[in-house]
């Protein structure tokens, strides 16, 4: 198996941080060490801060959620990483690039639909972190005949 300087190091990297990330997400979004990222996300949608404790629980709930998704997409992506990807199956590139794409796609377009332009720039942070290692291992994966291989 071949790797190309720590790019599989640093796209492990990337998803156990994406999953820590969730994880902290899910438990602490209602907590102080959360307010860094409500004060750039809250005025998008309630520019004179948010007091009704409906909203709040909302926030908490639907951030709990959210954190929960990006936690179990962070560790899978870190298992098929650790395994496939690193032993260059075809698949694991494959399925690793759908969904980074599809999540990219999706979540930023409806950042910006919304105007939560710190999650659009958050975003395309991640994209890049993620997007080299895999740009600069690409070559090394070999066409197999069956997604087993």
């Amino acid at each position: 198996m071949k790797r190309v300087g720590g790019w599989d190091t640093w796209l492990l990297a990337v998803a156990v941080a994406m999953s820590a990330f969730g994880v902290f997400m899910a438990l602490f979004s209602r907590s102080p060490a959360f307010d860094a990222f409500n004060r750039q996300i809250d005025p998008a949608f309630w520019p004179e801060g948010v007091t009704d404790p409906a909203v709040r629980d909302f926030q908490g709930m639907i951030y709990g959620v959210w954190g929960a998704t990006v936690a179990g997409l962070g560790a899978l992506a870190a298992f098929v990483v650790f395994g496939p990807y690193r032993s260059r199956q075809r698949w694991a590139r494959n399925a690793l690039v759908a969904a980074i794409a599809l999540w990219f796609i999706l979540d930023t377009g409806i950042s910006a639909r919304y105007g939560v332009w710190f999650n659009v720039a958050f975003n395309s942070a991640i994209l890049i972190a993620l997007a080299l290692p895999v740009a600069f291992t690409w070559r090394e994966f070999r066409k197999r005949g069956t997604l087993n291989e």
